[in-house]
């Protein structure tokens, strides 16, 4: 979660931090490019969004949607 929100700030020192401590956690090179990368999806769609000023009410009613018929398929 830091290294996420360091990768995003930028901060090079919390970058290093959270990355050592992530190591020193177990997590993997590869876990450590993921965490990026999903910090950097977010923000795309999050500028996506915001810039596009797309309704929250219609996003959320929409969003529920989806992981309520994933949640129904999963059962």
């Amino acid at each position: 979660m830091g290294l996420a929100v360091a990768s995003q700030i930028p901060c090079q020192y919390c970058i290093y931090f959270h990355t050592e401590a992530a190591k020193l956690n177990g997590a993997s090179d590869e876990e450590i490019k993921e965490t990026i990368a999903m910090a950097a999806i977010v923000r795309h769609w999050s500028t996506i969004l915001n810039g596009s000023q797309v309704d929250l009410a219609t996003f959320k009613k929409q969003t529920d949607g989806v992981f309520a018929a994933v949640k129904a398929k999963s059962q």
